[in-house]
């Protein structure tokens, strides 16, 4: 699922800034991560990306601004963006915002309706754009010495306070479908009576 990976170091926005900007810039545009995904978007690939994203940012501490680009993503999944929002939460308790770009209408609406608000502040139309907002907020907190961006404050609001693994597990014991997509998604349980009624799901052995 993950077509790329670089940071702002390789990858930065074309618009003009003044060189006191391109100076503070250049020291700071490792704290932006560009990661582009490809294909069907569903669950396990997601996990697997939850799981790299964690083990990146335990090394990678100065990360502070991540776009996820969805430009070749053809197809998704309802849980999938369930999960693109549980990411999201998760890199926020690590003082991450996550970003999209070029992500459809459909999918957009979908990261809605599992409590994403505040959508027109975390997703762009573009790369090249979702790059410049990046580069603004760098320069913002060094101005004003804030080591987030004000919008992420606002972003916070939409999460449930306590982040949680993105997946748990307990083979020992049997659990129903909505409880695991419960403790799988971390999401509401009105939205998750949805999934159950209007997926297709199997059980697999252990």
């Amino acid at each position: 699922v993950v077509k790329y990976h670089v940071s702002g170091m390789s990858m930065r926005s074309e618009w003009f800034v003044t060189r006191s900007d391109i100076d503070i810039l250049d020291e700071q545009l490792q704290a932006i991560e560009i990661i582009g995904l490809e294909g069907h978007l569903s669950e396990g690939p997601l996990v697997r990306l939850m799981n790299y994203l964690q083990n990146y940012m335990d090394i990678n501490k100065q990360v502070r601004h991540l776009v996820v680009d969805l430009r070749s993503c053809h197809s998704y999944t309802v849980s999938a963006c369930a999960l693109l929002v549980k990411i999201q939460r998760t890199l926020f308790a690590r003082k991450v915002q996550l970003y999209f770009s070029n992500a459809e209408p459909a999918v957009l609406t979908t990261l809605s309706d599992f409590g994403l608000t505040q959508i027109q502040t975390v997703s762009f139309p573009s790369l090249q754009l979702a790059l410049y907002h990046c580069e603004k907020e760098i320069l913002a907190a060094s101005t004003s010495g804030l080591s987030m961006p004000t919008s992420s404050s606002e972003c916070a609001k939409t999460f449930p306070a306590s982040p949680e693994t993105i997946c748990k597990s307990n083979s020992s014991r049997e659990v129903e479908l909505e409880t695991a997509l419960a403790e799988l998604l971390g999401c509401h349980q009105d939205m998750i009576k949805n999934l159950v009624q209007n997926g297709s799901w199997t059980m697999r052995p252990p």
